[in-house]
């Protein structure tokens, strides 16, 4: 599989920093009022369900108008 397929989703610095060196797309999970961390990630979400709306963006599915046609 090619980096750049690759979505790794973590609250670890040097987690998410491997994965950028490698050309992987990083996401963060932070809560509310947690520490941002030193690693710049591709995106940032509260919680594990919202995982979803990162997914399709980088996919270009919106589940608005499949669902509401």
């Amino acid at each position: 599989i090619h980096p750049n397929k690759v979505l790794l989703v973590s609250d670890k610095d040097q987690y998410l920093q491997a994965a950028k060196n490698l050309g992987m797309i990083t996401c963060r999970l932070r809560p509310k009022n947690a520490k941002r961390g030193n690693v710049t990630a591709h995106y940032n979400t509260p919680d594990v369900p919202s995982i979803q709306e990162v997914v399709n963006e980088i996919t270009g599915i919106s589940f608005n108008a499949v669902l509401n046609k």
